[in-house]
């Protein structure tokens, strides 16, 4: 993670933290997806830059944080979806309480999720 917060700076011996800002971090993001890191790997070195930001603010070495000015990759294409034969359903059926059955079948044939279904 340290080399890749190397490509936050500009090639210059004498690179300093003042030319980290926002284009600099998109950038990261952008190529950092192009060499084939996962979105959630990108958001926790951003994370990671972001702490180092807060540190800095602290110790008066920086006015601002632009990391937390950056929002964070969607990680959506990395969550499993996850699929319930019937027969699979309807044992976990049997194990809810009497009231609940209803909402649980209008759920699972509706394919609505748990905000809708309770909401």
């Amino acid at each position: 993670m340290l080399t890749g917060f190397l490509n936050f700076l500009p090639p210059s011996s004498t690179a300093k933290v003042e030319f980290i800002w926002i284009p600099e971090i998109k950038e990261y993001q952008i190529q950092r997806l192009s060499d084939g890191a996962a979105a959630s790997t990108i958001n926790k070195e951003k994370t990671a830059l972001s702490r180092i930001f807060e540190v800095l603010t602290e110790l008066k070495l920086a006015d601002i944080n632009p990391a937390r000015l950056v929002k964070n990759l969607s990680e959506k294409s990395g969550e499993r979806q996850v699929y319930l034969s019937y027969e699979d359903f309807q044992s976990i059926l049997e194990l809810l309480p009497a009231w609940f059955q209803p909402i649980a079948l209008t759920a699972f044939f509706t394919e609505c999720g748990e905000g809708r279904s309770l909401g």
